[in-house]
């Protein structure tokens, strides 16, 4: 697990893109864009007295970068974090939304592979 900060990414828009697209920021993938497609999360149940265990599932596209971090798990590993990250930061702020107003907003990737955290 990476310690990431908000230092690590930033946020960027581009044009062509409803979407809002990624860029990191610091340490051995500096300059990587991409974009986070469908995300869901999963709670799994230890015991009654126990904390459960949370897993993202996510959909991603590479925008700008070396075209093996596809292939990489030690990227795919760190983007996982850096969304975890965002959701934490989403929800400790309060700024945040679940779900589309507007469908013709979705935008679904089906080049794109599911990642589990």
């Amino acid at each position: 697990m990476y310690n990431i900060t908000n230092e690590d990414y930033k946020f960027v828009e581009r044009p062509e893109d409803v979407m809002y697209t990624v860029e990191l920021t610091t340490g051995e993938y500096k300059g990587t864009k991409y974009q986070y497609g469908k995300v869901s999360a999963k709670v799994e149940e230890i015991n009654d007295d126990e904390d459960g265990i949370a897993s993202l599932s996510f959909m991603w596209n590479l925008i700008e970068g070396d075209d093996a971090l596809q292939e990489s798990p030690d990227f795919q590993n760190y983007i996982g974090d850096v969304l975890s990250h965002i959701l934490q930061d989403a929800f400790d702020s309060g700024e945040y939304k679940i779900g589309n107003d507007d469908d013709t907003k979705r935008t679904d990737n089906d080049s794109a592979e599911p990642i589990n955290q």
